[in-house]
């Protein structure tokens, strides 16, 4: 029938009756590629009247819709025995719907056949980045992990679309604790040359320990730890030396000359806040009472950054509160330097005697002042700039909040909040704590071994609590390890906001929140985002001697640099986009001798597929073996601006990284930009 109702009750009927004579009339809606919804009631008929036959799961295989192959596949469980069943199962993992090829991903999971392995690897090789898939994956390999992580590595040249996955899976091999496996993946991991790849890998094994844990690694594994921590390659450093403490892979002597050495790059002024900060990191988790001595010692020479890295690194160890009420008590450290939050942790800690020192020493943080509130009224009745505006939200706001396509969505959605009267913004941001939105209300959270988290309550199950923190950063804890959860009456936003944002900047800011400008500019003088590439093994940096407009240009040399999540990137694309959303894109590009250059886009943390040309843009010779869209047959010699309509080439999506791709020689990119709008003329010429 071709009612829905009538199909889904003559199903139930024949199946509570059980009228298995009726079967093979049933069978032949199957075999005869009849309409999907009469062949999907069939087999489930078929398999409620236990009637369901292997023949008849292989013509669901082979059906034309996806959604039968889909059903097909799922029945297609209790025969993956059968080498013929198998082999058809994992012929579709090539398949064209993305639907099909993730239950492929989770049919394969029933069979511990060695053949699955190696079909699962292709799954992530080609199609890692598709939502979903990395989770599909990783069920399906539960025992097997180390065996994925063997197929995917031994090609490491074709994980572009597998980075998601391989992090995850060390992740998983490492929270197993299996000594055989974790002491082979850890070799294999060594090997590798890209140092992108191999910072995946160690930065998933670190996921996957957290804390120290007593597992025997062989030790060919242990010295190859000990060889990445000590590399000439800093990024390798960074990611491998937490790695020698959660194994427990030194002796004490080498422990105490480990921590000596963080102790002075802490308190090392000529050192930059990055290595300041891994310096933090290397200590954080460290219980000697010198480590908490030193830590304080470094705040008052440390910049900004480094001090809220001190102090998180003091927060996440409640042990080291008493000395940091000491520091505050004799003045070291003024109680200006902690934030709300912290301050309220101090005062509701379950220690009686830290509650009482912490009364003491703070004082009540009253509302802004009558003087302090004139001064950001007045400036709202001065000439603004919206564009300012906008980056004035990216680097002091953006943390926090999203507006208009920006920043990360864990405080309120300033879309909406900002709406309202700007006097009552005004009060809102020099007196966050005073009105605090529902829904928004901050936490602090204790575990069993003193860790002490704080932030937003994000995701709650019947088994864990995750804290949403700034920058979208998540700590997830099991209910079995928290000892103590406590709501404050505190904003997540800092109360003294007057010295972070100047009555220009917030002036600025508001006028940027309600009337954005047309067009969002990517890439053009923010020198800094060279450094947010941060995967690839080429190069990425600006240069002053090539440029289309303004000063400085983009340089890639092959093959690429990437990040499929750029801090601060969620770009909506609509068709017909309203404030905050985008539907073209324009940039300008040129080669010296090039043989070819590619502009990929990343959607929702995902590269495109290598079979589609989605998503990516290219001139002249395209040498990667991915499929693109080709804007001109020849590299571009001169700057050439390209504008492409984002919506017509690829639909809805939120762009949130980008890959500049060199081919043959170095490429430059220049004055990447979104837009609203265009003139119809330019449409006209660039698509």
């Amino acid at each position: 029938s071709p009612h829905y109702w009538r199909r889904t009750t003559a199903r139930r009927l024949l199946i509570e009756r059980q009228h298995r004579e009726v079967a093979p009339a049933i069978a032949r809606f199957i075999e005869n590629g009849s309409p999907h919804a009469k062949v999907i009631n069939a087999l489930y008929t078929l398999d409620g009247l236990q009637a369901l036959e292997r023949s008849h799961m292989l013509a669901a295989l082979a059906h034309p819709d996806p959604a039968v192959r889909r059903l097909g596949l799922r029945f297609s469980e209790r025969w993956l025995d059968d080498e013929e069943v198998l082999n058809k199962v994992v012929s579709l993992a090539s398949d064209g719907e993305a639907m099909v090829r993730l239950q492929v991903a989770l049919t394969l999971g029933e069979s511990q056949k060695e053949s699955v392995v190696a079909a699962l690897a292709k799954i992530s090789r080609l199609y890692g980045n598709e939502e979903w898939m990395p989770i599909a994956v990783l069920s399906s390999v539960p025992q097997r992990g180390g065996e994925l992580l063997a197929e995917l590595l031994s090609v490491p040249q074709e994980l572009h679309h597998s980075a998601k996955i391989v992090e995850q899976l060390c992740t998983t091999i490492a929270n197993r604790r299996e000594s055989a496996e974790l002491s082979l993946s850890i070799e294999r991991i060594a090997q590798l040359d890209d140092r992108s790849l191999l910072g995946n890998c160690l930065r998933g094994l670190r996921t996957g320990l957290k804390n120290t844990v007593n597992v025997s690694i062989s030790d060919e594994a242990k010295l190859a730890i000990k060889t990445m921590a000590s590399s000439q390659d800093e990024a390798v450093r960074q990611e491998a030396r937490p790695l020698v403490r959660l194994l427990s892979l030194e002796t004490e002597s080498e422990r105490r000359s480990r921590i000596d050495f963080a102790i002075e790059q802490v308190a090392d002024i000529r050192l930059s806040a990055e290595e300041r900060i891994v310096a933090v990191a290397g200590l954080a988790d460290e219980q000697e009472q010198r480590v908490t001595t030193a830590l304080l010692r470094a705040l008052p020479s440390s910049t900004p950054r480094v001090r809220d890295a001190i102090l998180t690194a003091i927060f996440s160890h409640r042990d080291r509160l008493p000395t940091l009420l000491s520091a505050i008590e004799s003045k070291t450290i003024p109680p200006s330097w902690l934030t709300a939050i912290q301050r309220s942790a101090l005062l509701g800690d379950k220690d009686p005697s830290i509650r009482q020192k912490a009364a003491g020493l703070f004082e009540n943080h009253a509302s802004a002042n009558p003087e302090l509130f004139a001064r950001y009224q007045k400036a709202l009745k001065e000439p603004r700039d919206p564009a300012r505006g906008q980056q004035v939200f990216r680097e002091k706001c953006g943390m926090c909040h999203e507006a208009h396509g920006i920043g990360h969505a864990v405080g309120p959605d300033l879309n909406a909040e900002f709406q309202r009267a700007e006097e009552t913004i005004l009060k809102d941001v020099l007196s966050p704590s005073e009105s605090i939105a529902a829904g928004f209300g901050s936490y602090v959270l204790l575990t069993t071994s003193g860790q002490v988290f704080s932030g937003l309550l994000g995701a709650e199950t019947p088994t864990s609590l995750t804290i949403r923190m700034a920058e979208g950063k998540q700590e997830s804890v099991l209910r079995k390890d928290l000892d103590e959860l406590r709501a404050v009456g505190i904003s997540m936003m800092p109360d003294d906001m007057h010295k972070i944002v100047s009555p220009k900047d917030l002036a600025d800011l508001l006028s940027w929140l309600r009337n954005p400008p047309s067009n969002l500019v990517l890439v053009d003088e923010n020198l800094i985002f060279a450094d947010m590439l941060k995967e690839g093994k080429g190069t990425a940096q600006f240069v002053d001697n090539e440029y289309h407009v303004g000063r400085f240009s983009l340089r890639i040399t092959p093959p690429q640099r990437y990040s499929p999540k750029i801090a601060n990137w969620s770009f909506r694309i609509r068709e017909n986009p309203v404030q905050g959303e985008f539907r073209y894109i324009r940039f300008a590009w040129k080669t010296a001798d090039a043989k070819g250059i590619m502009l990929e886009l990343a959607g929702d943390g995902s590269w495109p597929s290598a079979d589609k040309p989605m998503r990516r843009y290219h001139a002249g010779e395209n040498s990667t073996g991915w499929q693109s869209l080709e804007v001109d047959s020849i590299a571009p010699r001169d700057w050439t601006v390209v504008t492409r309509d984002l919506w017509k080439d690829v639909g809805d999506f939120t762009l949130t990284g980008i890959a500049p791709t060199a081919m043959g020689g170095p490429v430059y990119f220049d004055r990447i930009e979104l837009l609203r709008q265009i003139d119809p003329d330019e449409n006209t010429k660039n698509q």
